[in-house]
């Protein structure tokens, strides 16, 4: 549980990104922010395995399982994270990088308490409707679930 008062200027600022065109933003965003509160960024980004394939798929297909499919893609992320960090990197801004798999959503809300982050700065591209139904809502799980302030930045 964090240590500050929702009224209290945020010190740790958890920022998930998805590497879309809206990761620039929100980072941007947080980067610019951080050293008005004096805060440490965790910058957070979380693969979510295909649920259409069960882990029995993977072993059929000779010489790939479940585990390499999370190798690649976390070490496809890494690459990726890497050049987000180096472009948005601020003198005078801690930023601490995670890469983790899992349900997004679960994964955001669960380092956010691991990491004592006192806001959760997230994009959401606003979809409604079919899309929404049909892709979730990161954004909207997050903000119904999480017990630490949550401010979204629409992006897209």
């Amino acid at each position: 549980m964090s240590t500050h008062a929702p009224l209290d200027p945020p010190r740790r600022i958890l920022v998930p990104v998805d590497f879309e065109s809206g990761a620039e933003e929100v980072l941007g965003t947080a980067t610019r922010w951080a050293p008005l509160f004096e805060a440490s960024l965790v910058v957070l980004h979380v693969w979510e395995p295909p649920r259409m394939l069960s882990g029995d798929t993977f072993y059929t297909v000779p010489g790939f399982d479940a585990a390499s499919l999370a190798q690649v893609a976390l070490a496809e992320a890494e690459r990726h994270m890497d050049r987000l960090v180096t472009r948005w990197k601020t003198p005078g801004v801690s930023m601490k990088v995670r890469l983790e798999n899992g349900r997004i959503f679960d994964t955001v809300l669960t380092v956010a308490e691991e990491e004592d982050a006192d806001l959760i700065l997230l994009g959401s591209h606003g979809r409604r409707g079919l899309s929404r139904f049909i892709l979730g809502s990161v954004a909207h799980a997050v903000l119904s679930r999480s017990t630490r302030p949550v401010l979204t930045i629409p992006v897209g």
